[in-house]
C-alpha cells in the first residue's frame, strides 16, 4: 500500500477507515426482501415509466 499512496497517503487512508458493523447481508434482506426476477422487472419498467 504504500508504495502506491506513500507514507502520508497511507496514513490518510487508515485514518479516514471506518470499521463497519452490523450484518449487511441480513440488513439487506429485511430492506428489500427477495423479490423475484418478474417483481424487479416490474418495478424497473415503472420507473422508467415516470416522468
Amino acid at each position: 500500500m504504500t508504495d502506491n499512496l506513500g507514507i502520508v497517503g497511507m496514513i490518510r487512508f487508515l485514518q479516514q477507515i471506518e470499521k463497519g458493523w452490523g450484518d449487511y447481508s441480513k440488513e439487506r434482506e429485511e430492506w428489500l426482501g427477495n423479490p423475484s426476477i418478474e417483481e424487479i422487472y416490474e418495478e424497473i419498467k415503472s420507473l422508467k415509466e415516470k416522468p
